[in-house]
């Protein structure tokens, strides 16, 4: 399959689900309902042939993102640089995103998208081609590689493509599928066959990472690579876009998809230095032969690199492990010492060690010998 249409129409002709699994009614609430489309156009509500600014607002749907925002991209926050494209309109910014709810909301890190039975474009005059997509706004010509990463979780299954590397005048050169059933297909515009690299995700999500150059693509799911490829744009720019569109196809059933910290080019984050570190107890005392456990306590709690090293100020007296778990060998004081290794901040323990106890009751040899001792000498 090397053109949209007939990749769609593939999508959409799988004999696939009909009804909403459970695993993937326990994802959200909704709260309030959805007019038909047929009623939006009937009345009015939408015009036919330009763009519309009203927008429609919708039911809200409740994202459970314990459930949903996890994965390698679940604290990413949502991308500012991007628009929003709609039936009834292909240009919205951010701060008119509440006019149009029917199809798309935020939840968190989580963008809500969603496509209803019957829609289609009133944009334009181009028949079909219902969509709610993200569209980001940085675009690239050949040369230097560019990524977008992010989760998708399939709430709501039907023939759709929910993924786009898209050229403005080359149009897509890859695209990533969802089927009705949930299966989840790599298409490639050139040069390879179709490729179903997950089946049967209704209710479920996967990290998503794609690279691009302006020439060549790669496709990572879950952090493993499921294809790569390329595609002559001699002319336009690329971006990406995320959501769903069904082409030349009508739109059968409702769709609804989770999109999960959606960034392009993520920067790595930074790095939480260690602001110091306790060692617990303070001090110590032990018998030659006794082992003890120390806790060492690195500050702040959620710092990036929390390991210590653990040593002693004399090992004839008492040794430490790399867990901190101490050894007395010999009677006397000494000082353990932990250190992060990220900050070199350290803190101490102070052990004491005491010879093993011996019994206070004499034997009868030492007996005589102290009573001797204290007898004067015979004259």
């Amino acid at each position: 399959m090397k053109n949209l249409k007939s990749f769609l129409f593939a999508l959409v002709s799988f004999t696939g689900l009909t009804t909403q699994s459970l695993q993937a009614q326990s994802l959200y609430t909704q709260i309030g309902t959805d007019v038909p489309f047929a009623q939006l156009i009937n009345e009015k509500i939408l015009p036919v042939g330009v763009d519309s600014t009203v927008g429609v607002k919708g039911s809200s749907i409740d994202v459970d993102n314990a459930l949903v925002e996890v994965g390698a991209y679940a604290k990413n926050n949502i991308l500012h640089e991007m628009r929003i494209q709609t039936v009834a309109n292909y240009s919205i910014r951010s701060w008119d995103y509440p006019k149009w709810t029917r199809w798309y909301q935020e939840d968190g890190n989580t963008q809500v998208l969603r496509l209803f039975k019957g829609e289609y474009n009133v944009h334009d005059e181009r028949t079909q081609a219902a969509r709610i997509e993200a569209h980001a706004e940085l675009r690239w010509g050949r040369g230097a590689w560019h990524e977008w990463v992010g989760r998708i979780t399939i709430v709501k299954p039907m023939g759709a493509s929910i993924f786009q590397v898209f050229n403005s005048v080359n149009q897509w050169a890859l695209q990533i599928g969802m089927g009705p059933n949930g299966d989840i297909v790599l298409n490639h515009r050139r040069h390879q066959e179709d490729q179903i690299i997950a089946r049967n995700m209704e209710g479920k999500g996967f990290d998503l990472r794609i690279r691009d150059n302006g020439h060549d693509y790669e496709v990572y799911m879950n952090g493993i690579k499921v294809g790569a490829g390329f595609y002559d744009r001699p002319a336009g720019e690329t971006s990406f876009k995320w959501g769903m569109y069904v082409g030349a196809s009508d739109v059968t059933q409702d769709g609804m998809i989770f999109v999960t910290g959606a960034t392009v080019d993520p920067q790595p984050s930074a790095d939480i230095a260690v602001t110091n570190v306790s060692l617990s107890p303070a001090t110590l005392n032990l018998k030659v032969g006794q082992k003890s456990q120390l806790i060492a306590t690195v500050f702040p709690a959620n710092a990036t690199h929390k390991s210590v090293t653990f040593s002693t100020s004399n090992p004839r007296i008492a040794t430490v492990n790399a867990s901190g778990i101490i050894t007395a060998i010999a009677s006397g004081n000494v000082v353990i010492q932990v250190k992060t290794v990220n900050g070199n901040k350290t803190d101490s323990t102070l052990l004491t060690v005491a010879s093993p106890a011996t019994s206070s009751r004499p034997s009868s040899k030492s007996q005589s010998s102290s009573v001797r001792s204290l007898q004067p000498p015979s004259s």
